[in-house]
């Protein structure tokens, strides 16, 4: 009896020491719950009364519908309920979110960064944006409360304003909003005067995400690092950095198709980047199996085992973010959308057109030895949409959260202070930039740059990066020849390009003054011949053999005319093509033409003509076509030796003064015609 006694004291004591541990519990949760509400500025809900229960239900779910409103807008604009004007019409600030679609209602997607400068809302703005919302719209899904109308007599006593916090697991919204709720026919009211609901959404997680990102971005300039590798790693025929290569003549690359390219495969390179720290696709095989092989190059005897098989995507595509925050129930991806536009420069280039260059005697000899030498730098500009998604918020519909970072490139190197260029979304209806034309009216007068007077008929397009605006030609107001009107804003430092038959194309960058004069060179079109004199027979101009052909360059500084062309034996009788050169005095061509000739699969130098050529406008007065001559070696350079002496002759532009470029006039006589130099 003894030993039972105890035993039931012992489990009474027991079953009082459990009574505390649950009446502990209740006050820990019951404390935690105060402090929450506390810290979330808004009072604790009271129980509800079964009568007004769906009431209360309903005004809560029409408060998390339009909270949620608020949120999807305010994630799919990189936090900005309302974006600015300073945003919304100012086309070096957002990206359209939906290619094609334009226009200032079009949704857009802001840069965090530009101007040199990280440029974002904090997250106490998203919180008093989403109450603003919340108090402008709730009352859609409210209604008047017109769904009780044949239950209730329900009475506002205030009016309504909302709270919001932003918290890092979720998202509180509530709203201070008295109510007197009746039952139809009888005399029992009750009054509320507080909902609240908490939401699954991570907004204030995603923007602190969003920020990290930047922050790294800015720091190390990982996109910047990745895209000039991706460049860097197509062969020298498609994307060229610097080298040297055996070709006869000029090596030329197209910018445009380099553009092309890129537009075409940087969607699938942005879209392969994963994030640190975040939801992503795993790899293969843990950290520290790649960070064994970090530092190694291609060639270097690696360490034990082979490195996993997507090591390239590991040390190319995952970019790390600030801090040690962990946000592995976030997804972090990025975009590029060809539509978007990539700002490509090359330099050196003549517009689209990219050619190894000449720099020296010593690199002019080894071009006509047909080793070329090359090296560009770039400039590349275009923008990455950095998406986040919070995969449950909203019982697992997600909401996600963007924004856009540009990726400067400057002279092959990341670049941080520059300003971020203009994109703009190529549409086949009108163009919404150009369109938006304001301000006061502004007049543009072009003048001929030799005889001064004014010019009509002259096309001029407002041209902002990859944007053209066709503006009108010039014409007579009946005092002026000129072209008045309102010109499209936004765009800082545009140009105005103008173009007219007979006149060599130029543009101006627009400056404040009006009116804004520009001026334009005339041109003369000309057909153009070759002519070769042999070193043992100077002057006996003789056409081309079959198996021979010329390569010529012809560039002007000032203004800036640059021609490279080729001429075959093919053409000597029935040659249509043309260049322009520009009709003013004292003008000085540089002028290279270089004389080859195909023997088997290679083409040998054989001669050529390097030197400086004016021309006066003089020269132009009925001019149909320039023949240039030069001198060819004989007999045939088969030695690097005759090679050199070859060389000499093409550049020594004294021994033969009558061998030079020659004008011929549309009345030139037979006897010029014959090939004899007088």
């Amino acid at each position: 009896m003894i030993n039972y006694r105890s035993f039931s004291h012992r489990g009474g004591k027991r079953g009082q020491i459990t009574v505390f541990i649950i009446i502990g519990i209740i006050i820990l949760l019951s404390t935690s719950v105060f402090l929450y509400i506390r810290q979330a500025g808004v009072e604790a809900p009271k129980i509800f009364q079964p009568k007004t229960a769906p009431v209360e239900k309903f005004i809560e779910l029409c408060l998390e519908r339009t909270a949620r409103e608020a949120l999807d807008i305010i994630g799919a604009q990189g936090g900005y309920l309302v974006l600015p004007p300073s945003i919304v019409y100012n086309p070096a600030r957002y990206v359209n979110a939906i290619p094609g679609l334009g226009g200032a209602d079009s949704p857009k997607i802001p840069y965090w960064y530009y101007e040199g400068k990280s440029q974002y809302p904090s997250d106490k703005y998203i919180a008093r944006e989403t109450e603003l919302y919340i108090q402008d719209n709730i009352n859609t899904c409210l209604d008047d409360f017109r769904a009780f109308g044949d239950e209730f007599v329900i009475t506002p006593r205030s009016n309504l304003t909302a709270k919001v916090l932003l918290n890092e697991q979720d998202t509180v919204a509530s709203i201070d909003y008295k109510l007197d709720i009746q039952p139809k026919g009888k005399e029992e009211v009750t009054r509320k005067d507080k909902f609240i609901v908490v939401m699954d959404a991570k907004m204030k997680k995603m923007w602190r995400l969003a920020g990290e990102i930047l922050q790294k971005e800015n720091e190390e300039l990982s996109f910047e690092k990745m895209t000039l590798n991706f460049m860097a790693s197509h062969p020298p025929e498609e994307i060229p950095f610097s080298g040297a290569t055996f070709h006869c003549g000029r090596l030329q690359w197209n910018l445009l198709n380099i553009k092309q390219k890129l537009e075409r495969d940087l969607p699938n390179v942005v879209g392969a980047v994963r994030f640190r720290n975040t939801f992503h696709p795993p790899f293969l095989a843990k950290d520290e199996e790649y960070e064994k092989y970090r530092g190694y190059l291609a060639g270097d005897v690696l360490p034990g085992t082979p490195p996993p098989d997507d090591s390239y995507e590991y040390f190319q595509y995952y970019f790390p973010i600030a801090g040690e925050n962990k946000y592995t129930d976030i997804a972090a991806g990025a975009q590029f959308k060809k539509e978007w536009g990539i700002r490509i420069k090359a330099t050196p280039s003549d517009g689209a057109q990219m050619q190894s260059g000449v720099a020296d005697l010593r690199s002019k000899l080894l071009t006509f030895l047909c080793f070329n030498q090359y090296q560009f730098v770039y400039d590349v500009n275009y923008p990455v949409v950095i998406s986040l998604r919070d995969p449950k918020a909203f019982n697992g519909q997600g909401l996600v959260f963007r924004y856009t970072l540009p990726v400067n490139i400057f002279h092959n190197r990341g670049h941080r202070d520059i300003v971020a260029p203009v994109y703009f979304e190529p549409t086949d209806t009108a163009n919404d930039f150009c369109t938006l034309a304001s301000g006061p009216a502004r007049t543009i007068i072009v003048r001929d740059k030799v005889f001064r007077n004014e010019l009509s008929g002259v096309n001029l397009e407002l041209r902002c990066f990859s944007e053209n605006c066709k503006l009108g030609t010039t014409k007579t107001n009946n005092r002026h020849l000129q072209w008045a009107g309102q010109m499209p804003e936004g765009c800082t430092g545009a140009f105005i390009h103008a173009n007219k038959s007979g006149y060599l194309e130029t543009q101006a960058q627009i400056y404040a003054e009006d009116p804004f004069d520009m001026e334009m060179y005339p041109t003369v079109p000309v057909t153009y011949s070759v002519r070769r004199h042999q070193e043992n027979s100077p002057n006996v101009a003789r056409f081309l053999e079959p198996d021979e052909y010329a390569i010529i360059n012809v560039n002007l500084k000032d203004p800036q005319v640059s021609i490279f062309t080729k001429f075959g034996a093919d053409e000597n009788f029935n040659n249509t093509k043309t260049f322009e050169l520009v009709r003013a005095d004292k003008l000085t061509y540089d002028v290279s033409v270089m004389l080859l000739k195909t023997v088997g699969e290679n083409d040998m130098l054989i001669g050529g003509w390097i030197g400086s050529w004016t021309v006066d406008a003089a020269d132009l007065e009925d001019a149909k076509e320039v023949r240039f001559h030069v001198m060819q070696k004989y007999p045939l350079p088969e030695t690097t030796e005759v090679l050199l002496e070859t060389y000499n002759l093409i550049t020594n532009t004294t021994a033969y003064p009558d061998v030079k470029p020659e004008i011929i006039r549309i009345d030139t006589g037979a006897e010029e015609e014959a090939g004899f130099f007088s």
